[in-house]
């Protein structure tokens, strides 16, 4: 196993984009962050992992979030932590897959004298039909940049409840743009 970090997101890309899409919808925070990363994006952390000349695994940090280690071996993890350890990374959080953020925050504690703590479980859920409200006027239709505003507020005021943030308004409004592009 070894550890490569990437200084380019267009190099991390060429090689965690097909590793990610291998298993969309389990990558699917992995894939939107990584459209959305550029290389102005200061202290970010892009890991990719190899046994020989192929990619295992691959993990993502665009400080002040987590990092993304969804994507990472669960077998190869207390390596992987050894070897960031060595190189002097400094981590806030992790987010994944339950088995696999568990281990490399237990792994990671061990080896750095950390303390961790589950701030958030998430699910994803799978939608098998979809039934509109009944008594509901309106149709579906897709945001235009005349939703931008309107956009922001709701995006602004769902962290709040759901995650108790105040986010900054012109970066949530960077990131509803990128999504609408």
């Amino acid at each position: 196993m070894k550890l490569r970090i990437h200084d380019s997101v267009d190099d991390f890309r060429s090689v965690a984009v097909d590793f990610y899409r291998r298993d969309p919808i389990a990558a699917t925070v992995e894939l939107t962050a990584l459209r959305r990363l550029t290389d102005s994006d200061s202290a970010r952390l892009l890991v990719t992992v190899w046994d020989g000349d192929k990619p295992i695994g691959a993990a993502l940090q665009k400080p002040p979030f987590p990092l993304l280690c969804g994507g990472l071996p669960p077998v190869t993890i207390s390596q992987i932590v050894a070897e960031l350890v060595r190189l002097g990374v400094h981590l806030t959080g992790v987010r994944g897959p339950s088995v696999t953020a568990s281990t490399f925050a237990a792994a990671w504690c061990a080896a750095t004298r950390a303390v961790s703590s589950v701030t958030m479980n998430e699910r994803l859920y799978r939608l098998q039909a979809l039934r509109p409200p009944p008594g509901v006027a309106g149709d579906v239709r897709s945001a235009d940049p005349g939703d931008i505003d309107m956009l922001v507020e709701w995006l602004m005021l769902f962290r709040q409840e759901a995650f108790g943030d105040t986010p900054d308004r012109a970066a949530t409004a960077r990131s509803v743009q990128a999504v609408s592009a």
